[in-house]
C-alpha cells in the first residue's frame, strides 16, 4: 500500500495506488485534483451529494471503485439542442465550407 507521503507522481504510481483496496483523502484529493477541503465537504455529514466513504474514527477511506462511480455520476454531455451546441456546430459548418471567392458571372459588354 501506498504510504500518505509517497503521493502518485506517474502514470504507473497512480495505477497502483487505484488498485489498492482504500484510498485515504489525500489520494482521493489528487486524482481528482481537487483540495482536501473539497473532499471533507463531500464527505460531511447531511450533504446532499456525498463522495461514498467509510468513516474509522477520524479517519476517512475511500473504495477506488466507489469514487470512480461517484464521478462517472457528474459527468455532463452537452445538449445536442442546447444554444452552446448549435453555435458550435454553426461554427464547424462555416470552417468546412471552402475560403475560395466565388467566380462572378463575366459581364456583358455594352455597345457603345
Amino acid at each position: 500500500m501506498v504510504r500518505n507521503e509517497q503521493l502518485a507522481k506517474s502514470p504507473q504510481q497512480l495505477e497502483l495506488l487505484l488498485a489498492s483496496r482504500y484510498l485515504n483523502l489525500e489520494h482521493v484529493a489528487e486524482i481528482l485534483g481537487v483540495p482536501k477541503s473539497f473532499i471533507y465537504r463531500r464527505t460531511a455529514r447531511g450533504h446532499g451529494d456525498p463522495i461514498p466513504h467509510y468513516r474509522l474514527g477520524g479517519h476517512l477511506r475511500f473504495k477506488p471503485d466507489d469514487v470512480q462511480e461517484w464521478i462517472e455520476s457528474h459527468r455532463h454531455e452537452p445538449e445536442l439542442d442546447s444554444p452552446a451546441a448549435l453555435v458550435t456546430a454553426l461554427r464547424q459548418k462555416a470552417s468546412s465550407r471552402s475560403t475560395k471567392p466565388l467566380k462572378r458571372a463575366p459581364r456583358n459588354k455594352r455597345a457603345s
